[in-house]
């Protein structure tokens, strides 16, 4: 039997480095688990505890919840189908296997031609980039100063943020699918479009449907976290309840929040089936 091989130094280096951020991290927020188990925070979990147990089925409280519900279900979906299409316009040029130098549809193209789908693959990636790394809260911040407050504005930052979440997804499958049929398209004299539509879009149809609806069910969830920015919704409605202490209200804006993932995720599913 062989001894045992040493582990290399850079995976020993790699280790300590990591276990010095998770100690340093754990330092700088000041994680106290034993604060958490004092009789005191008990005590106080049981009386919360016992104000959530009966959620408020008042007339008027299910009324607001079900309004709330509808909007915040409109704001994932608007949001979402912006997204969509900022992705389907930003992706053709984002992606390296129609945009790209040494790409399959690149290598006839004339010199001027590929600088210029250089600078739209640079130029469409630094947007979704911008896109994608600015949170949606942040976006919703800078559009409720311009439009106001209220779902619209609300529904278009989650779009911006989705669409560039979704570009660098599309560009991804666009660039793993088989190359063969763009190939096949480019010999007989296909152009980049042409190869789009009739090579790429028909293979990579289901992925791009599959992950369209995946960030429908996040935008759920993130919709309801735009509503606390006064941007109407069930986000809204607890925030209200929170600041009122209506603690039975909260319970039914809880309940209906879960509803409200659960059927997502129901469809989401049902659809993929379906479609992919």
């Amino acid at each position: 039997m062989m001894p045992p091989r040493p582990m290399p130094w850079r995976i020993l280096v790699t280790i300590l480095l990591i276990t010095v951020v998770i100690c340093w991290s754990w330092w700088q927020i000041d994680l106290a688990p034993s604060g958490l188990l004092t009789l005191d925070t008990w005590r106080a979990l049981g009386d919360v505890a016992e104000r959530f147990l009966t959620p408020s089925l008042k007339p008027e409280v299910l009324k607001l919840v079900g309004e709330a519900t509808l909007t915040t279900f409109a704001l994932a979906t608007c949001g979402s189908l912006i997204a969509v299409v900022i992705a389907l316009i930003l992706t053709p040029f984002a992606c390296e296997s129609l945009s790209v130098r040494k790409s399959p549809v690149d290598r006839a193209t004339r010199p001027a031609a590929r600088v210029g789908w250089m600078l739209l693959h640079h130029g469409a990636r630094l947007i979704a980039n911008i896109l994608r790394t600015t949170p949606y809260l942040v976006w919703a911040l800078i559009l409720m100063l311009v439009c106001g407050l209220g779902p619209a504005p609300a529904a278009i930052s989650l779009g911006l943020h989705t669409g560039g979440v979704l570009t660098r997804l599309f560009a991804g499958v666009f660039d793993a699918d088989n190359q063969t049929p763009a190939l096949a398209l480019h010999q007989t004299g296909a152009g980049r479009w042409g190869i789009l539509l009739f090579a790429v879009l028909p293979q990579v149809r289901a992925q791009l449907v599959a992950l369209s609806l995946y960030r429908w069910e996040i935008n759920l969830r993130e919709a309801t976290v735009l509503g606390l920015l006064a941007a109407g919704g069930l986000g809204h409605e607890l925030a209200m309840a929170f600041g009122q202490f209506k603690y039975q209200t909260m319970v039914t804006v809880l309940v209906a929040i879960i509803a409200l993932v659960c059927l997502g995720e129901f469809l989401s599913g049902w659809l993929r089936r379906r479609w992919c």
